[in-house]
């Protein structure tokens, strides 16, 4: 793996770490999905935070990493926004076949730069326009698709409960909305924040709010169930650090386009581990979306 990362360059080296974190953040995704067939919401959380304040908490001791956040107001504002993105992320997990939820949830680009030219007065070029336009378009055709197919978004190990998708669909919209919402109030308030123990906290806070439903949890089942969910934490904290390590080997722009690899690896996991199968409509979206992230990064100026 060494050899191959020399023979590239530092940008190619960069977008390969941040390739390589999309597809871990997909494999934990897809585990967690997986474990929410077997065992109940909150404990899946609860387990799964638990296991992450472990490996994260592990690794800041071991690289003598600092825990104290600089600012408490905005780290309480910031981790807030980001439990509530994080919730309605796995329910939307929960409700929905794994390939649309990530189409959905990649259109947050498009909402920061309209929320950053709303409230942050950040100037919008023509190119951005017409690619949160096609973003959006394409988020909506594949909203679309199960009404359009809806054979095909029943087949398979779609959802916990498939009859009550419009749950997740909702949730799928405003984890773009508080995602947004998130990056542009970091970028606004807190940019020189510790990021490590902003990410603690989040974990911590997730942690908190599950062990509300502690007395319907159920803990009789055999330690294999947790070995996916296990596996897919230290796969996630393994993608996590390659994906900051991407940051220090190319332009963040280039960082940014990568995160839309996840519709490729979505649509993989989705088909072959959900038995989710794709549909013409929701490859369409896809495109557009795909299409629009490029135009979004890789054709702007260092400025935008």
């Amino acid at each position: 793996m060494q050899k191959f990362l020399d023979r590239l360059n530092p940008e190619m080296q960069g977008t390969a770490f941040a390739l390589f974190g999309m597809l871990t953040f997909s494999i934990f995704d897809a585990t967690i999905k997986h474990t929410m067939h077997v065992m109940g919401f909150s404990q899946v959380i609860f387990i799964c935070y638990a296991m992450n304040i472990v490996i994260t908490g592990g690794t800041g001791v071991v690289q003598k990493k600092s825990f104290r956040p600089k600012k408490a107001r905005h780290v309480f504002t910031i981790v807030t926004i980001n439990v509530l993105e994080q919730l309605c992320f796995l329910t939307g997990l929960k409700f929905l076949p794994f390939a649309e939820l990530f189409v959905v949830i990649l259109a947050t680009p498009m909402a920061v730069l309209v929320i950053s030219a709303i409230f942050l007065k950040e100037h919008l070029h023509r190119n951005q326009v017409i690619a949160m336009t096609a973003g959006f378009l394409g988020a909506l055709i594949v909203a679309a698709s199960p009404l359009l197919f809806p054979s095909g978004a029943d087949a398979g190990a779609v959802a916990v409960a498939p009859h009550a998708a419009w749950i997740g669909w909702v949730c799928a919209c405003l984890n773009v909305l508080f995602g947004a919402t998130r990056i542009c109030y970091v970028r606004k308030y807190a940019q020189d924040e510790n990021l490590f123990a902003l990410t603690l906290l989040f974990f911590v806070a997730l942690l908190l709010l599950s062990t509300a439903e502690w007395r319907s949890m159920t803990w009789h089942f055999s330690p294999l169930v947790l070995l996916p969910l296990a596996s897919g934490c230290v796969i996630g904290n393994i993608g996590l650090f390659a994906y900051l390590k991407a940051f220090g080997k190319t332009k963040a722009p280039l960082i940014a386009a990568a995160q839309y690899s996840q519709i490729i690896w979505a649509l993989i996991i989705g088909y072959f581990i959900f038995h989710e199968p794709p549909t013409l409509v929701g490859l369409a979206g896809s495109a557009l979306i795909i299409i629009s992230g490029y135009f979004l990064y890789l054709r702007q100026q260092p400025a935008a």
